[in-house]
């Protein structure tokens, strides 16, 4: 297998379809739901969060809106972004009224690194890729008493992958690299995690 192969394999295994239901199922498992809360979130997160932003995403990809699932161009990330913002303003209401206090807090957080994200990219392309494997990372960590510390070993990788295709520039990455970093530490002191 040649290097941009083995690049465009990582590239796509650890990308948002990968991360963003890994931090859904992490959050729903993790943070002390009970059943009845989990019967209310599970169902309408996944179709906020998930299916609703990926069916766009399939649809934009066959239509021709879009040209590739990583969105290189700046005018195909605003459509996305939209959505994004929208479920996770209902996303948000559906944790407050059902979710535990540690859910509220962590989805806050996720959500802050998100829009965070997705307006730094609306201006200059910063690293989603790197933005979502160490918010990943972080976030399965502080879940499981930073006992998966292997795991940032992916930071790297992904970074190289990334970089390898020439998909982001070093300073993109580092970027997403440390605006996870920088938002999560300060939520964790906020949220007092």
């Amino acid at each position: 297998m040649s290097l941009n192969k083995l690049a465009e394999l990582i590239s796509e295994i650890f990308g948002p379809h990968l991360w963003m239901p890994i931090l859904l199922v992490l959050l729903l498992l993790r943070t002390g739901l009970n059943s009845e809360q989990l019967s209310i979130l599970l169902p309408g997160l996944i179709i906020l969060l998930l299916v609703i932003p990926f069916t766009y995403l399939h649809l934009a990809l066959k239509l021709g809106w879009v040209s590739k699932w990583d969105l290189p161009e700046k005018k195909e990330r605003r459509p996305i972004i939209v959505i994004f913002i929208a479920c996770s303003i209902v996303s948000l209401f559906l944790v407050k009224q059902f979710g535990t206090k540690m859910f509220l807090d962590l989805f806050i957080l996720l959500l802050t690194i998100g829009f965070l994200a997705s307006v730094i990219t609306v201006f200059w392309k910063i690293s989603i890729h790197m933005v979502l494997d160490t918010t990943g990372v972080l976030v399965a960590n502080l879940l499981f008493d930073w006992q998966l510390w292997p795991l940032f070993i992916l930071i790297p990788i992904v970074a190289w992958a990334r970089l390898k295709l020439k998909r982001h520039t070093l300073p993109q990455l580092v970027a997403g690299v440390l605006l996870s970093v920088v938002i999560f530490s300060t939520g964790l002191k906020f949220f007092n995690l």
